[in-house]
């Protein structure tokens, strides 16, 4: 599917221009196990400082609305963590288990334009409630799709952690967990509104696509 390789083409670009940079932990760490001699020390630790490459095309708020960097709001779905390579393998993943069934009954067209406006709907959820967090990876648009696939499949079995169930349960889980997590928010850098974005919108998507279609060719068919 090209929406694989173009993402796996892009985390490739980002581990290019990414750059190691040893910083000095905020963390005081208590060097011995005897609490009397209280001794402490930051012991350094490696981050991949935030190239200009990824600053350039992941979604922040300040620069996409401020600046008016728009393109982020597309160029942000195709940017993963490179500290993390399970956010680009779950998020391609999930894109070719249910992406593949989803395209068929969509069609092509009709299924990039549910990835990508669901990918910007989600960007448009995160500058809305978490303005000063930069974001990055496809989770949005992925949530769609599996949103998409649970309402045209809804029985079909899927396997999550070795444990079969059914489509339309597996999406009442995550959309369970994703409103608890946007409920109470912790500590992370897991975009929660992203998700419930993806998945409000892929429903919506599904439900009303059809219909909105259907009364804007009715209009253009209508006489002047």
């Amino acid at each position: 599917m090209i929406l694989i390789i173009a993402n796996v083409g892009v985390f490739m670009l980002q581990l290019l221009f990414s750059t190691v940079s040893l910083q000095w932990s905020p963390q005081m760490i208590n060097i011995f196990s005897d609490e009397q001699l209280g001794h402490t020390a930051a012991l350094p630790w490696y981050y991949p400082a935030s190239d200009k490459f990824t600053k350039l095309f992941w979604l922040y708020p300040p620069d996409t609305l401020g600046h008016l960097w728009l393109w982020q709001f597309f160029t942000y779905m195709f940017l993963h963590s490179t500290t993390d390579p399970w956010h680009l393998i779950f998020n391609m993943l999930g894109l070719w288990m249910f992406g593949s069934e989803v395209e068929r009954v969509l069609g092509s067209r009709r299924f990039l334009t549910l990835y990508f406006t669901a990918g910007i709907f989600a960007g448009i959820c995160c500058c809305i409630f978490t303005p000063w967090t930069p974001i990055l990876g496809a989770s949005g648009a992925i949530f769609a799709i599996e949103v998409a696939f649970a309402m045209y499949f809804p029985n079909s079995t899927v396997i999550l952690y070795f444990f079969p169930m059914k489509a339309k349960y597996l999406v009442m889980i995550f959309a369970g967990i994703t409103i608890f997590n946007c409920i109470v928010p912790k500590t992370g850098n897991i975009a929660h509104f992203a998700h419930l974005g993806g998945l409000v919108y892929g429903f919506l998507f599904v439900r009303y696509s059809y219909r909105v279609e259907t009364y804007l060719k009715k209009w253009q068919n209508t006489p002047a």
